[in-house]
């Protein structure tokens, strides 16, 4: 299996308290995303060899590369305050607990393959910002976050999903563990007991829901 392609960048907002998310929004279009776990490890060494050995997993260093920060992030992520359009950034802010999701395509024997990542519990700092006058080469500059994933309190800190043959698919599952409301439109009425009849939507990959 080859990995190749990471996309649909989403965040939102944990309640440290009943572990659920809220406040999610897209974070820009994905450049990269990197998650390196550490673990704390014992051995017990017997006759001259290595007996036992236990590895626990104590966080995971998370970097993500997008094309844009959108307003929001500033306040569901780091604690900043806006009002009016404008950001206010003050030195007692806090960053909050957010969930990261985000997609990533493989290759399985010629067969293009979709699968959603969680972090459940991520906590990021902003990056450096670099300004630069428009020189005789035009330089891209581009938001990097540094965060760090720890586990909720029944001991998950990532969940990969299955490989869906749809990155829509992919993307609204990514959704759904986020509590992000789904996009819905409205089909063509029919006829009878169809549900596509008027007053029902359904979502980017068809399934159908009525409105209420």
């Amino acid at each position: 299996m080859a990995y190749f392609g990471v996309s649909s960048p989403y965040m939102a907002q944990l309640d440290a308290e009943t572990e659920t998310y809220s406040n999610g929004f897209k974070c820009g279009k994905a450049i990269s995303t990197s998650v390196t776990p550490s673990y704390s490890s014992a051995v017990l060494y017997a006759d001259n060899a290595e007996a036992e050995r236990v590895d626990e997993f104590v966080n995971a260093a998370v970097e993500v590369g997008t094309d844009r920060l959108p307003a929001q992030a500033a306040q569901i992520v780091f604690g900043h305050t806006i009002t009016d359009g404008v950001t206010t950034y003050k030195g007692n802010d806090s960053s909050n607990y957010v969930g990261y999701g985000f997609w990533v395509a493989n290759m399985e024997d010629g067969v293009k393959k979709y699968q959603g990542v969680i972090l459940h519990k991520v906590k990021f700092t902003e990056g450096q910002e670099s300004f630069q006058t428009k020189g005789e080469n035009i330089t891209f500059a581009t938001p990097t976050l540094s965060g760090s994933a720890t586990v909720l309190s029944n001991d998950k800190w990532k969940t990969v999903s299955e490989k869906f043959a749809s990155l829509t698919d992919a993307e609204v599952w990514i959704k759904t563990q986020l509590n992000i409301p789904l996009t819905y439109t409205e089909v063509t009425p029919a006829s009878g007991d169809n549900p596509k009849a008027k007053g029902w939507y359904e979502s980017k990959i068809g399934r159908a829901s009525r409105r209420e």
